[in-house]
C-alpha cells in the first residue's frame, strides 16, 4: 500500500471543521466526520488538515494588478476561486459561444483547477496561483510531474492527493464525466487555439487562452515545439501533440518547417516520426544533409528494376523447389500413413 502525504500525521492537531459541517451537513453540529481524517485514534492526518478551517495552504488569484488570497478548507478555496473567475469574465460551455466577450471555457478552467489541487505537492509549502488576464488563464501548482504523466489523464496518473480527489468526486465539486486532458482538449477542439501544459522542475502550469483570441500561427507553434525539444532533446510526434495540445495535422506542418529550417532532424514516417533537436555546436548543416528521396538517374532505375526482377525470379524459383522437394513428398507420406 502506497503511503501518501495525506496519510501522515498533521503538524497541527487543534483542528475545527465548521466550514465542512456547514457545506456538507448543512449546518448540522452532530455531523459525523470522515474516518480518513484520522491516521491514528484521536490523531488528525494531513487529509484532515486539507478539510479543516486551519488549512495552511492557499489559492491565490491575481488579476488586474490585484491579488486575492482564499482561506479555509481547500475545497472551499477552489469553489470561491472559480466563483470569482465567473464574476470577472464570462464562462461559456462548449456549445454556446458568442463573439461579444472575452470568454474562457468553464469546463476547462474547472478541470484545470481540480488537477492543480489533486496533484498539489503540499510538502513544498507553496501556494496554488491563478493568473488572469484578458487573453489567458494560467493555473500553477507546486509539484513535479513525471514526463508522461499527462499523456493519459483519462485513466491516470494517480493523484498525489487521492483522498482529496475522491472527496471532490463524492461531493461533485469541480468534476465532470470527463477528466483532465480529454475535457480540456474538447473545449478547444474547434477553436484552433493552443492550451499549453508546462512542466517545471518543481511545479506545473496549465495555460488556457480566451476563446476570442486569434488562433496561434504556425510560427508561434514552432517556437513552442522548438522550446520543448530544446529542453527534452527529442519527442515523438504523437507525444508532442498530446503534451503541447497541438493537433496532429498542425504538428506535422510544424515539424516539416522546423526540419526544413535545420532546427531539428526527423526520423521515422507517419505518426511514428521522432524529432531530434539539432544543437548549434553539433556541426550539422542543412546544406550538408543528403535527401534520400532524390530521384535516381534513369539508368540506375533500370538496373534497380532489373535487379529486383532477378531477385523476384530467384525467390519464385526457390519457392517452386521447396514445394516440389519438400511439401509434395511430405503430403504423400502423410497420406500413406493414413492409409
Amino acid at each position: 500500500m502506497t503511503l501518501h502525504f495525506e496519510d501522515l500525521p498533521s503538524i497541527k492537531q487543534n483542528l475545527t471543521f465548521n466550514v465542512y459541517r456547514r457545506y456538507i451537513g448543512r449546518g448540522k453540529a452532530n455531523l459525523k466526520l470522515p474516518d480518513a481524517i484520522f491516521c491514528k485514534p484521536q490523531v488528525y492526518s494531513n487529509y484532515g488538515l486539507f478539510l479543516s478551517d486551519q488549512c495552511p495552504w492557499r489559492i491565490v488569484l491575481r488579476a488586474n494588478g490585484e491579488e486575492r488570497v482564499f482561506k479555509g478548507p481547500m475545497f472551499m478555496q477552489m469553489i470561491h476561486c472559480v466563483d470569482q473567475l465567473r464574476e470577472s469574465v464570462p464562462f461559456v460551455t462548449i456549445f454556446s459561444r458568442s463573439p461579444k466577450f472575452k470568454r474562457f471555457p468553464g469546463p476547462a478552467v474547472t478541470e484545470a483547477m481540480r488537477n492543480a489541487v489533486i496533484h498539489f505537492d503540499a510538502i513544498q509549502n507553496r501556494d496554488i496561483t491563478v493568473d488572469l488576464t484578458e487573453e489567458l488563464v494560467t493555473i500553477t501548482s507546486p509539484g513535479k510531474i513525471p514526463p508522461d504523466a499527462f499523456l493519459d489523464w483519462e485513466s491516470g496518473p494517480e493523484p498525489r492527493n487521492p483522498k482529496l480527489a475522491a472527496f471532490l468526486d463524492s461531493i461533485c465539486v469541480l468534476c465532470s464525466s470527463a477528466r483532465g486532458l480529454k475535457v480540456i482538449r474538447s473545449c478547444y477542439s474547434t477553436s484552433g487555439l493552443l492550451p499549453i501544459l508546462v512542466r517545471g522542475e518543481d511545479s506545473f502550469s496549465i495555460r488556457l487562452p480566451s476563446l476570442d483570441n486569434v488562433s496561434l500561427t504556425v510560427a508561434e507553434g514552432k517556437d513552442v515545439v522548438l522550446g520543448y525539444l530544446e529542453e527534452h532533446g527529442k519527442g515523438g510526434m504523437l507525444d508532442l501533440s498530446i503534451c503541447l495540445m497541438i493537433s496532429v495535422h498542425r504538428m506535422k506542418v510544424i515539424l516539416d518547417e522546423l526540419e526544413a529550417e535545420g532546427h531539428i532532424m526527423v526520423m521515422g514516417t507517419g505518426r511514428s516520426r521522432t524529432a531530434f533537436v539539432v544543437r548549434q555546436d553539433s556541426g550539422y548543416s542543412k546544406s550538408e544533409w543528403v535527401d534520400i528521396r532524390e530521384p535516381v538517374p534513369e539508368g540506375d532505375c533500370h538496373r534497380q528494376r532489373k535487379g529486383r526482377s532477378q531477385r523476384v525470379g530467384t525467390s519464385w524459383m526457390f519457392s517452386l523447389i521447396w514445394l516440389k522437394c519438400i511439401q509434395i513428398p511430405y503430403r504423400g507420406a502423410f497420406s500413406a500413413l493414413q492409409g
